[in-house]
């Protein structure tokens, strides 16, 4: 259907359904278009506030209209003359959804759940047990669990089993702590399901005696006091987490293009015994440098580096917290931002 009948407006910005206006899918349940110009565009399903006013003394429900229904309606009342301006409206309304959806592009959506990481030894090394209590999702037994932060390149492929009433996401300690560099005092692990058949159910009985022996551990009387100096040291270690995780990503992503998936095991090799170093200098007091782990050998400058990103990988490592300008084609921009690629002969921008 393409509509071009214009909206009797309330107020100027309320309106009743009715067939053939840009509302015309909700009076009718049919998709509607509407002729721009030369184009056909399709009207979107109105999705527009509910509200209730007075009219000549009668209570009635109406829509609150706003964009892009109520552009499209200003373009039918419109005379030619006036089109072109309601034209440029549209458009400039249209960049603006874009921008923001390209904002919020910061998750690619998988099958999978995410918990803190609880190391238990009574799970077996391999398996990841995820407690429901809460969740209305439905496993399958396959898949892989990546600890968060990560510090490893090794993700756990792991069978998947569910605990009734429990909240968290148990894990072998050896496959936590050993393999993942991870603990359970606030790590996140992310369950992944791939295939298979539907997880099962697993009762998790636990009693002290076989998680724990108290009987050979020291407590110590009396604690130690840390120099300034030491925790002052300590705290520049912990800060340097964030940028290494940075520089993590970018040295995966950018020999990526060159060497393939081999980058980001070799990219998070280097992490993981810097990521120890730093956790040990918040504790020791210890310097850590950044440099002695080898990040940033073999990359240009961090200037030449942002303009070698393809448009869309520019755009989030670069300037996330910024509208995005539209010099390229959004679209190609989201492309690239997913694509995360590097161009290493430059992109002139």
């Amino acid at each position: 259907m393409i509509v071009n009948v214009p909206l009797n407006l309330i107020n100027g910005i309320y309106a009743v359904p009715y067939p053939r206006t840009v509302l015309h899918e909700l009076a009718t349940g049919e998709p509607a278009q509407i002729m721009i110009g030369n184009r056909l565009v399709d009207i979107p399903k109105p999705d527009l506030p509910v509200k209730e006013i007075m009219v000549d003394g009668v209570r009635m429900k109406v829509l609150l209209v706003g964009p892009p229904w109520s552009l499209f309606n200003d373009y039918l009342i419109a005379s030619e003359q006036e089109r072109q301006n309601v034209v440029k409206q549209i458009e400039a309304w249209l960049m603006a959804a874009a921008r923001r959806k390209l904002l919020q592009a910061s998750a690619m959506a998988m099958p999978g759940v995410m918990s803190y990481a609880i190391g238990l030894p009574i799970v077996p090394q391999g398996e990841v047990w995820i407690g429901m209590r809460g969740l209305n999702v439905h496993p399958a037994s396959e898949g892989f669990a990546i600890r968060w932060p990560i510090a490893s390149s090794n993700p756990l492929k792991c069978t998947i089993k569910l605990v009734r009433d429990r909240y968290g996401i148990f894990v072998n300690d050896h496959d936590l702590v050993v393999d993942r560099q991870g603990d359970s005092d606030g790590d996140l692990l992310f369950v992944v399901w791939t295939g298979g058949k539907p997880a099962e159910y697993v009762d998790m009985e636990i009693s002290l005696d076989r998680i724990l022996e108290l009987s050979d551990v020291e407590i110590p009387d009396s604690v130690e006091q840390v120099d300034p100096q030491s925790l002052a040291n300590g705290h520049a270690a912990k800060s340097l987490v964030g940028i290494a995780t940075w520089w993590t990503w970018v040295h995966a992503r950018y020999d990526y293009d060159r060497y393939g998936d081999i980058a980001w095991a070799e990219a998070y090799d280097r992490y993981t015994p810097a990521i120890e170093a730093m956790m040990d200098g918040r504790k020791t007091g210890e310097s850590v440098s950044l440099s002695q782990f080898g990040f940033g050998k073999d990359l240009p400058n961090l200037v030449t580096l942002i303009n070698m990103a393809l448009p869309g990988v520019r755009q989030m490592v670069a300037t996330r917290s910024r509208a995005v300008d539209f010099n390229h084609n959004w679209r190609r921009l989201i492309r690239d931002y997913w694509s995360l690629r590097w161009a290493p002969e430059g992109v002139d921008l």
